[in-house]
């Protein structure tokens, strides 16, 4: 393969890190964004008072990698001056009426004594591990039917507004945290997670039991960024160190055709801003989109997208808690499922800023029905903020097919368009969480740095990264 023209479409964070990776490795590297801005969901915006909000809770975290960490974080002195370290992130969650400040896994023991009885019983008779894809199938061998049915179905309605039965287990509730438990007490919890059919379905039930196991390792560790400026800081930094490699940023554009010979990708024609040799096209963007550029077979499916319903507030009061980092609500009596507090993952700020953000997961048609009045009720119901804190600043942001609702049929519809485009194009490599291979920051990232190194070796490179 010719190592001139390389673009990289899709300019969140994975393809901006590819970038980087690539300019050492390509004469030209060109990255082509939809948008007018890059970073995708790991992006901030401030409000008039100089509070910087993220869309979310989006945190990275060491990647196990030294060489890999040091393109995306800096060196070790750099992180020093322009991160905070993280240990663990401090998080809990909202059920049944009740916080557990331990974690986000659920706790068991606020059921009533006879449900919880008959869910610890089906609990320690599954003793096995579980191999199966299906959701309902692994929830049932693994937690049982009390659980899954009593517990974990209404979670799923709130997140999916599909029951467990149309729910594969990739990418559903383990990204959440929801295929673990608390149960049992703490001695005995700790001993039977000594055994990986229970370590894999019970969670700790304090923080110093977790502080144990991590033993002192950073390998795992989060970061987050001292600017003041949130996460998108982030962002302007890896921006920054491409351009520096001389990687050129196309945005507000998209392909329209992507021309190929015998299997080989020539050229890429962009709406508005013409055509691109390409020698090696790295897709980071919805795969679907690739076919119909290449004029392939698109396979036809019935899926689903859950809308995002981002609220940012600022209150004149602190706080009322000064040490998580973010938190779940599974509780089905309200709107909201993940909070993120600021205050606490940048405890080195000399001004306080009194501010969070709240997500709500929903249909497109519902998105435009649920006010910032209607959260911020939560927040004071959830109990975020004093009832008499004012709120000082708000804002709402929606961002449509932002979680795929992850059925058998959606699985099989991502396979599909990645192998079609695996065969039919020799040049072409799939990364991040469009490829259907990986989903969390970390493993999206890293799988970014083992394809790339493995398929185009530094020291073979001519000329890489001179414009």
């Amino acid at each position: 393969m010719e190592r001139n023209d390389c673009v990289v479409v899709g300019g969140g964070i994975v393809g901006l890190v590819s970038s980087i990776l690539l300019a050492d490795r390509f004469r030209r590297v060109s990255v082509v964004e939809k948008t007018e801005t890059l970073g995708g969901l790991c992006g901030s915006i401030a409000d008039d008072q100089g509070n910087y909000f993220d869309h979310g809770t989006h945190i990275p975290s060491f990647t196990g990698s030294v060489p890999l960490d040091e393109v995306v974080f800096g060196t070790p002195e750099e992180i020093v001056e322009n991160w905070t370290v993280l240990e663990f992130l401090k998080n809990g969650n909202y059920h049944n009426g009740e916080w557990n400040l331990s974690g986000p896994t659920i706790d068991l023991r606020t059921l009533p004594e006879e449900l919880y009885a008959r869910a610890c019983a089906e609990l320690i008779l599954r003793h096995q591990g579980c191999d199966s894809v299906d959701l309902t199938t692994y929830l049932l061998e693994t937690l049982g039917p009390t659980t899954t049915l009593q517990v974990l179905a209404p979670i799923v309605d709130k997140l999916y507004a599909v029951p467990p039965t149309e729910l594969s287990l990739v990418f559903s509730v383990r990204y959440f945290g929801l295929s673990r438990v608390v149960a049992f007490s703490r001695e005995v919890t700790n001993n039977l997670k000594a055994l990986p059919a229970f370590d894999d379905k019970l969670g700790f039930h304090t923080e110093e039991d977790y502080r144990a196991c991590l033993n002192g390792s950073l390998d795992g560790a989060y970061l987050y960024p001292r600017s003041g400026k949130g996460v998108g800081s982030w962002i302007g930094h890896l921006e920054k160190k491409a351009a520096a490699k001389g990687v050129e940023f196309i945005t507000g554009d998209h392909v329209s055709s992507i021309t190929q010979k015998q299997g080989c990708i020539r050229q890429l024609e962009l709406d508005g801003h013409g055509v691109l040799p390409c020698d090696c096209l790295v897709w980071t963007a919805p795969t679907h989109m690739a076919l119909r550029a290449a004029g392939l077979t698109t396979p036809k499916a019935e899926l689903t997208f859950r809308t995002a319903c981002i609220f940012h507030f600022a209150f004149d009061q602190p706080l009322r808690d000064t040490t998580s980092h973010y938190h779940w609500c599974w509780d089905s009596n309200f709107k909201t499922f993940r909070i993120t507090l600021y205050p606490n993952l940048e405890p080195h700020l000399t001004r306080s800023r009194n501010n969070l953000t709240m997500e709500v997961l929903c249909s497109p048609e519902e998105a435009e029905g649920i006010t910032t009045e209607d959260i911020l009720c939560e927040v004071h119901e959830l109990g975020f903020v004093s009832r008499d804190a004012r709120c000082v600043s708000r804002m709402k942001k929606v961002e449509h097919s932002t979680f795929p609702v992850p059925t058998p049929a959606f699985n099989e519809y991502v396979t599909s368009c990645v192998g079609q485009l695996e065969e039919s194009l020799s040049n072409i490599i799939l990364l991040g969480r469009y490829s259907g291979r990986t989903w969390f920051m970390r493993d999206v990232l890293m799988e970014a740095w083992e394809v790339i190194s493995s398929r185009f070796p530094v020291e073979h490179a001519s000329g890489a990264g001179s414009r």
